[in-house]
């Protein structure tokens, strides 16, 4: 069901042949299940700790999570890395959120006949997605210009951080590209709602980039993009993306309690040592913060 010319809406895929598109769904289950594989096995190391409680509360834990892992509050008080972070933490949620709609769009509600994705909501999502892709983009050049550029003594400027930043802002440049080659084509009269994908098609059309030039960088970067993107979701378990995961955990399930509040040792006189000595000794919740860690320094600022 494709709506009247006049009505913006999404042409899912545009310009894609029906094998890329199979291969995009095979794919698709591949990197998901590499994906739950690798998660299942740090679920289960994190299930092995000791137990702790921290499953009480749950209306004040929901508010901390939405104060601290969604609103960024804590992060922003550190004005520098705050809005760095905060630009990439909104930019990702807000691209993440827009494929996870596309595909509703496409793959549940069109086979029932209903298309999400047209009139003033599909204009309002582009002008969104744009407009946080390009936060996102900006964001990524802060963190890489602050590790790069300044550092501070407390980062460790290794290359495995260029490559996570380069790896997000290829994938996010593509996209671009792909909205930029689709609107230089077709030219719909709603094209500037998506600002940055428009802009970029006007510098393509200025540049003499022809109608088959353009279809042809559109598929070659299309197919790019999707093996870049599924190659990124299947390493999230296995690398330092487990920190989208588990840095939400990890404030979800903070200590509420005052802060520097000891537990008493049991038979202190019979115990063989004193704290952890051993990472079996860890519990189900000191393990997923050890994944949580982002090399981001405070520590050393905050060690005496």
């Amino acid at each position: 069901m494709t709506p009247p010319y006049d009505v913006p809406f999404r042409d899912t895929f545009w310009n894609v042949p029906g094998w890329t598109q199979f291969l995009l769904y095979a794919l698709s289950f591949v990197a998901v299940g590499v994906f739950a594989l690798g998660l299942w096995q740090r679920v289960a190391l994190w299930l092995e700790g000791k137990p702790e409680p921290r499953v009480d509360r749950l209306p004040e834990r929901f508010r901390f999570l939405l104060r601290h892992a969604i609103l960024q509050q804590r992060t922003l008080t550190q004005r520098y890395p705050g809005v760095m972070h905060a630009l990439m933490f909104w930019g990702f949620c807000v691209l993440f959120l827009g494929t996870v709609l596309a595909t509703i769009d496409y793959d549940v509600t069109l086979p029932l006949g209903v298309k999400l994705l047209q009139g003033p909501f599909y204009l309002l999502y582009e002008l969104s997605l744009d407009l946080f892709g390009l936060f996102f983009v900006v964001g990524l050049g802060l963190a890489l210009w602050r590790r790069f550029g300044v550092r501070p003594a407390r980062l460790d400027p290794t290359p495995h951080f260029a490559m996570i930043l380069a790896l997000l802002f290829v994938i996010n440049l593509t996209g671009f590209v792909l909205e930029a080659c689709r609107l230089a084509v077709v030219r719909p009269w709603w094209g500037p709602w998506s600002p940055v994908g428009w802009a970029l098609g006007q510098v393509f059309l200025a540049l003499g980039l022809t109608e088959p030039a353009l279809r042809g960088l559109h598929l070659g970067t299309w197919i790019f993009h999707f093996l870049v993107s599924f190659a990124f979701i299947a390493v999230i378990p296995y690398s330092y993306f487990i920190h989208l995961i588990t840095t939400p955990l990890n404030v979800f399930f903070a200590k509420l309690d005052r802060h520097g509040a000891l537990k008493p040792i049991e038979n202190i006189e019979e115990a063989e040592s004193l704290g952890v000595s051993t990472l079996e000794e860890f519990s189900w919740k000191r393990r997923p913060d050890f994944d949580a860690c982002v090399e981001c320094g405070r520590c050393q600022d905050a060690c005496p």
